[in-house]
């Protein structure tokens, strides 16, 4: 089983690029919200995973994209944590 996370799962334009990605294989993902700057849905997201691709980045702030990046990082590595991920890849 694969998850994958993304901000809204209701905006067609954001999902068409994993749609056409993935093609036939979409289908068999599994789509949560998740926000890295919302440490709870992080921690859902992560929720029954044995294992975590961490890619995010907050490319579209203006100014400091540093510190959510980290803070978004720290975050994901807490969710593994909690939830006993075995490997996470940054």
């Amino acid at each position: 089983r694969v998850r994958g996370t993304v901000r809204s799962k209701s905006n067609p334009e954001k999902i068409k690029p994993l749609k056409d990605g993935f093609g036939s294989l979409f289908d068999q993902i599994e789509l949560v919200e998740a926000d890295l700057n919302n440490e709870a849905s992080l921690m859902a997201a992560c929720e029954g995973a044995t294992y975590v691709v961490h890619t995010a980045s907050p490319f579209h702030y203006k100014g400091d994209c540093v510190t959510p990046a980290v803070s978004g990082t720290t975050a994901v590595m807490k969710a593994c944590t909690a939830h006993n991920v075995k490997r996470c890849v940054v």
